[in-house]
């Protein structure tokens, strides 16, 4: 006997194979009477998480937001196509103000795209932050 009680993942596929009639019928009494399967979870996802080694670092800025600028800094990077290449931008962003006070612009993407996008802030703002996030 099928049962949406025994077989919560039953999507309308397979209880129309089951019972033998039309999908678009069982979709239609399974909104009318607000019947929803459950997503089944994937099973990869889970070792997927448990491969991931721990963080080396640990995220000192999350879940405090600073009140006072130059305290945090934050980075990211993005890559712009231009002329069938890419070229890269780093940014540099005060947390507190929002505002890019660095960047820098490469046609590589190293470590020195970073770094000449963190001399900019620090030639623009003349100070340092006390933390500074980057990916």
């Amino acid at each position: 006997m099928l049962t949406l009680a025994t077989n919560p993942a039953y999507g309308h596929r397979r209880i129309a194979l089951a019972l033998g009639v039309g999908k678009k019928r069982i979709r239609r009494l399974m909104k009318l009477y607000d019947i929803n399967p459950y997503k089944r979870k994937s099973r990869w996802q889970k070792r997927r998480d448990e491969r991931r080694p721990e963080a080396v670092f640990q995220n000192l800025i999350k879940g405090s937001f600073p009140i006072v600028p130059n305290v945090t800094w934050v980075s990211d990077f993005t890559y712009l196509r231009f002329n069938s290449k890419f070229i890269y931008l780093c940014t540099f962003m005060d947390l507190f103000t929002r505002e890019i006070v660095g960047w820098s612009l490469s046609t590589r993407h190293t470590k020195d795209l970073v770094l000449d996008a963190f001399y900019d802030s620090f030639q623009n703002r003349g100070v340092l932050p006390k933390f500074v996030h980057s990916d």
